[in-house]
């Protein structure tokens, strides 16, 4: 790409500092006459094949992209994919330049509208267009939120609005579910998985029918902590929904120990804290799963709505109680204690595959304290 075109499309200015190019009325008037040729102006490539284009929505180039769209617009230069295969609207949605995205889907509309005759369908085309992970632009927008915050007061840095074009995507293109990329993750897993709340709650309401896979047999409630309540209201039965591991969202919650997560979740369905694991992981509960990460919160709470899951084993014949002394080293012992003694309806002489009981290894453990006072 010719110098000259590249500073115009980046905005006629030097971008470490915002002063004005001394060069930048040449720019500007070569710029023009590259709109007048439109096909100098789909020609022009730097090396990874951005075109003008694409440049000046990568540098938040508005005023330059509204003269190229109205100038000279065409359906093929929306449509034009650099060496990632990316659109400008995919560009232009990693930066979160709202305006920028507006622009281009605003034009590729006005396009629809005059090419009806042919077919048209550069909007639905450009916004359900994917990348060469099979990203579209609202993956890269959900997976790109830019801290505006930094960027604030710079006074040649144009805050980016993310969350915005999340919202803008989303509401032009509420039918489509967006399926997941080649990493398996589907926008929404990846809103829930960044804790964004608020693109959850956008996907969830422009979206008629979202798709919520993630990698390893995920859903968008299982990496859910935020967001747990918005999921478990659109759709409930994701509770029950297990990885490839056997984990349902329960057992993760419980692994984190999220305590309202849990709540939620079993304000919906009790029967969830009953679900094991696979077999390659021992059969684990989510109660086993809290016992072994020391989460006594996460106990308490499942204790208290579930009372009856104190008793179930583990492949290895395991109880919660003897599972939580066995992998105790380390951790805060009193409390545990207070927790495990204070749940009376617990079989402390309950044996395991090799025959040790909770209350065995809880005098043993009182016997190695006397020795070392």
């Amino acid at each position: 790409m010719d110098p000259k075109l590249y500073r115009a499309a980046m905005g006629g200015k030097e971008k470490m500092g915002g002063e004005e190019n001394e060069k930048n009325d040449d720019d500007v008037l070569y710029l023009m006459q590259c709109i007048n040729d439109q096909q100098q102006l789909e020609l022009q490539l730097i090396s990874n094949k951005n075109t003008v284009l694409h440049v000046a929505a990568q540098f938040g180039n508005q005023k330059y992209v509204q003269i190229i769209l109205e100038k000279s617009p065409s359906s093929s230069l929306l449509r034009c994919l650099n060496i990632d295969g990316e659109t400008p609207l995919q560009i232009v949605a990693r930066v979160g330049h709202l305006d920028i995205v507006k622009a281009l889907i605003q034009c590729a509309k006005r396009l629809d509208h005059e090419e009806v005759e042919s077919g048209g369908g550069a909007a639905m085309e450009m916004l359900r267009a994917t990348n060469k992970d099979n990203d579209t632009a609202l993956h890269i927008a959900v997976r790109n939120p830019r801290n505006s915050g930094v960027l604030k007061d710079i006074e040649f840095i144009r805050p980016p609005n993310n969350a915005g074009v999340v919202e803008w995507l989303t509401k032009e293109d509420p039918e489509f579910t967006h399926p997941p990329n080649n990493a398996k993750e589907t926008p929404l897993y990846l809103a829930s998985e960044r804790q964004r709340n608020d693109m959850v709650s956008m996907i969830l309401k422009n979206c008629t029918s979202p798709a919520n896979g993630g990698p390893k047999g995920q859903t968008a409630l299982h990496t859910a902590a935020k967001s747990s309540k918005l999921l478990l209201e659109w759709k409930s039965d994701l509770i029950k929904e297990i990885d490839e591991y056997g984990w349902t969202p329960l057992h993760y919650v419980a692994h984190h120990g999220n305590v309202n997560g849990v709540k939620r979740i079993l304000e919906k369905d009790k029967s969830v804290a009953y679900i094991t694991t696979d077999e390659e992981d021992d059969e684990k509960t989510a109660l086993h799963i809290a016992a072994a990460r020391g989460n006594v919160r996460v106990m308490e709470e499942l204790l208290s709505q579930c009372p009856d899951c104190w008793e179930m084993k583990g492949i290895e014949g395991n109880t919660p109680p003897l599972y939580l002394l066995i992998t105790a080293f380390g951790i805060d012992m009193p409390m545990f204690g207070i927790v495990l003694w204070a749940h009376s309806t617990g079989d402390w002489n309950a044996t395991n595959n090799n025959n040790v009981t909770p209350q065995g290894i809880m005098w043993s453990r009182v016997a190695e304290v006397r020795m070392l006072i």
